[in-house]
């Protein structure tokens, strides 16, 4: 829950802010969507990312842990990476996941929007 939050609030927060700066006659354009999406999931996903780390090593560590003396929070698991395998660790795999998440948020963001014009359009029809 800590790490689907933020995600899901900034790239719908990055979404509308770089639609919102499409001129109105092009926002409804299925390649603005499909840009601004990718942009938006791009941003989202690096800016959370690391909490997706902390959460896996946090899960290999209980599961790997004889006691449970090493387990913390997430705010003490992302300074004991940083002390012990440097700010980098909390980006490693970063770059793979872009594969996944881009299309996706892409995709995702389109089906939205033409969804929201649909209903809208059915809406005002009755």
């Amino acid at each position: 829950m800590v790490g689907i939050f933020p995600y899901s609030g900034l790239k719908f927060y990055f979404y509308e802010k770089l639609k919102s700066r499409v001129p109105k006659e092009e926002r409804k354009s299925i390649t603005v969507n499909l840009v601004c999406g990718s942009v938006a999931g791009l941003l989202g996903q690096t800016l959370t990312y690391p909490l997706d780390v902390v959460r896996r090593q946090m899960q290999v560590q209980t599961l790997s842990a004889k006691d449970s003396a090493d387990a913390c929070g997430t705010i003490k698991s992302i300074i004991l990476i940083i002390n012990r395998q440097g700010w980098k660790q909390l980006f490693s795999g970063l770059s793979i996941n872009y594969l996944k998440v881009t299309p996706s948020v892409a995709i995702g963001f389109t089906l939205y929007d033409y969804m929201k014009l649909l209903l809208r359009f059915h809406h005002e029809k009755n």
